[in-house]
């Protein structure tokens, strides 16, 4: 009854006085949203700023509870603290940050929902409405869920005991993904049809809930855009712990007096402490999953996620994955106005990959790693230079980071499954990365978002008779599609149907002016990531030959 009465509201406020506000009633209270406009000019009601959780600092969220008065969900919440960047122009930060936006046509309706994970690195990113826009993917049947998540040691820190165990961001995403089960069909959602999307660090989370126990169960529909976990990342979130807790003079072995001292602390000489640590400004993901220890908490990871996947040991859902044309390839183009960094990179490489490649210090095939890395992308006499640095260095880069990730997801999770793969290689007007006239000159990272969402930090919504509406319709046709039936497909039937990859087939969608569908890119270079990395029941060679040695040097002790 008090549905058919919300109903009856909303058609009211709309249809009589063309109110900007809805209010609705949910499980928890009131809930006063606003009236958006997609790109196609519909109604979208917006409730914004939803508080799902609250934490206190390191520790885990815990679930909101009820509120007596209406909850004013007309506007954006607080975006959760990190470093600013020149890039945009920040919302208001605030620790009270985990908020989900809820974007729907009909709070009757009963559609399938995409909860969507921003990226970031883990240390950047926001839901705001101004950044995930839902003009074009609203046009579709379908609810739209962002989130704020913790980032930074705020999200992340691990001192590796019961006071910081780790995993926290992550946590709050599962949190998240609760609240989204719990109150959806109040907003017009189908809680049996939950896809749960992410782009970067949003996509390495998705895969990551794919191989946690927490996270089972509260999704059904999986889209991995630009990032994985199953990568050769050197992870080590307690190292960047004491790094941390050293810089702001704090404690930095026991976890009780690490936490302590870090919480007299504000968040903003922790995000600052923090800011300094990507001083050659190339992105790579310093706070990232923890492997936790049983204290008698809930946890989120049991395992390395590339053994769980290889093993089979994650949630078999209909699945989506894919990756830009260039990603980051060009997101080194700044290297050279560092004075001299590049002659001192091709004489000392070894020295630079551990941080520029997220490769571990400590390897004792460091060496041989770096020997094999230069001569396969810049020639045993070759050198990487400001004229072809994008070509050897910037391809390497690229590959490390995330592009060889998503090709070895793919590879481990067709063998069980169909997986839809695809490369999106359209360059429209707009783009993350533009040269010195404003124009894009590769299709990066982040770049197929601008056909999903209205994206304001990077480019303005289209015009309707831009080019770029034909690959909007397209990008909104596949993942509401996808969303709704675990199947994409486009409403052009002159779109080439996409086919998926199998156990016994590699296939790719080209996403373009003209979308073909053809085999798995870049295979020689993903090859070789391939043999320099090995899986051997989901872990590297090296990291289980070395947990062996380990292993037999204990036995031998205790003989």
């Amino acid at each position: 009854m008090m549905r058919v009465f919300s109903f009856l509201f909303v058609i009211f406020s709309i249809g009589l006085f063309s109110c900007e506000d809805v209010t609705i009633t949910t499980k928890l209270g009131q809930i006063k949203g606003s009236i958006l406009k997609s790109f196609q000019n519909s109604d979208i009601l917006a409730f914004r700023g939803i508080k799902y959780a609250t934490a206190k600092r390191f520790e885990e969220a815990v679930p909101v509870k009820s509120w007596n008065n209406i909850y004013d969900a007309t506007v954006d919440g607080h975006i959760c603290p990190q470093p600013k960047t020149k890039v945009m122009d920040y919302p208001p930060m605030s620790e009270d940050c985990l908020v989900v936006n809820v974007y729907t046509k009909d709070v009757t309706g009963n559609y399938s929902v995409i909860v969507h994970i921003h990226g970031g690195g883990n240390y950047l990113g926001n839901s705001h409405s101004s950044e995930i826009g839902p003009q074009y993917i609203l046009d579709k049947d379908i609810v739209l869920v962002t989130m704020n998540y913790r980032l930074g040691p705020l999200g992340f820190l691990s001192t590796g005991s019961r006071e910081s165990p780790g995993n926290n961001g992550y946590k709050d995403q599962v949190f998240a993904l609760r609240w989204v089960n719990e109150h959806i069909k109040e907003f017009g959602g189908d809680p049996s049809s939950i896809t749960l999307s992410g782009q970067s660090a949003g996509s390495m989370a998705v895969t990551l809930h794919m191989v946690s126990p927490m996270s089972k169960g509260l999704f059904h529909k999986a889209i991995a855009m630009s990032a994985s976990t199953t990568h050769h990342y050197f992870v080590d979130n307690k190292k960047w712990t004491k790094d941390l807790a050293h810089y702001l003079r704090c404690p930095m072995y026991e976890g009780v007096s690490v936490v302590k001292c870090l919480r007299e602390k504000t968040w903003e000489e922790i995000i600052d402490a923090c800011a300094t640590w990507e001083p050659y400004s190339l992105i790579n993901m310093k706070w990232n999953y923890e492997i936790e220890e049983d204290f008698g908490q809930e946890r989120f990871l049991l395992d390395n996620p590339t053994k769980l996947f290889a093993t089979g040991n994650y949630t078999h859902v209909p699945f989506m994955t894919g990756l830009t044309k260039d990603e980051f390839q060009y997101h080194v183009l700044h290297l050279p106005y560092f004075t001299g960094l590049l002659d001192d990179m091709n004489s000392n490489f070894k020295g630079y990959i551990p941080e520029f490649l997220t490769i571990d210090p400590n390897s004792p095939d460091l060496h041989s790693i770096s020997d094999k890395l230069y001569k396969f992308y810049v020639g045993s006499n070759g050198r990487i230079t400001d004229q072809n640095i994008t070509q050897n260095f910037g391809l390497m880069y690229s590959d490390a980071i995330l592009s060889h990730g998503v090709h070895r997801l793919v590879e481990l999770t067709r063998k069980d499954m169909d997986v839809y793969f695809y490369r999106f290689d359209y360059m429209g007007q707009y783009s993350l990365l533009t040269g010195l006239d404003g124009k894009p000159f590769a299709v990066v990272h982040v770049d197929e978002l601008l056909y999903l969402f209205n994206y304001n930090s990077v480019g303005p919504l289209f015009n309707k008779t831009d080019p770029e509406v034909v690959i909007m319709n397209q990008m909104t046709d596949y993942w509401t599609s996808f969303a709704k039936t675990g199947k994409p497909s486009s409403s052009d039937s002159k779109i080439v149907e996409w086919s998926p990859s199998g156990k016994n087939v590699l296939q790719t969608l080209y996403i373009n002016n003209i979308t073909t569908l053809g085999e798995g890119p870049y295979q020689k270079r993903f090859q070789f990531w391939d043999e320099l990395f090995p899986v051997t029941d989901g872990a590297s060679t090296k990291t289980l030959s070395v947990v062996a040695v380990v292993f037999l040097a204990i036995l031998a002790f205790l003989n």
